[in-house]
């Protein structure tokens, strides 16, 4: 998360995110493919890349949109991923049931693809 933060300020918060939602989407490309340990130790940590940038920069993404509520928006990012987490489990439980689970992995590759699209729709605004 340290060394995302290094990047953020390096090349751009946006890019950042950009690129963790795209690696994210490659992520969940990859692993049905995955039939041993090996490969699976290997995309994690391309899973860690991603995790680790979504779970700091677009909080303090929101941080400068808000100045002089940090703790506000603190709050409110952990409020939103607390849900979002509850959420998620609720429509990887549907998912499921509606398309196997193996099917999972590629409803979640097709939305961080999709959450990619729409971060890039707003760098082009």
């Amino acid at each position: 998360m340290i060394v995302s933060g290094r990047f953020a300020d390096r090349i751009g918060k946006l890019r950042l995110v950009i690129a963790a939602a795209a690696g994210a989407a490659v992520f969940f490309c990859l692993l049905p493919l995955a039939r041993s340990a090996g490969p699976l130790l290997a995309l994690q940590a391309l899973n860690a890349g991603w995790v680790a940038v979504a779970m700091t920069i677009p909080m303090v993404m929101v941080q400068e949109e808000a100045p002089g509520g940090a703790g506000a928006t603190s709050a409110l990012y952990g409020s939103a991923f607390t849900i979002a987490a509850l959420l998620a489990g609720a429509v990887t439980g549907v998912t499921a049931a509606a398309v196997g689970y193996g099917n999972v992995f590629w409803v979640c590759a097709v939305l961080s693809a999709v959450s990619a699209g729409l971060l890039l729709a707003r760098v082009r605004r």
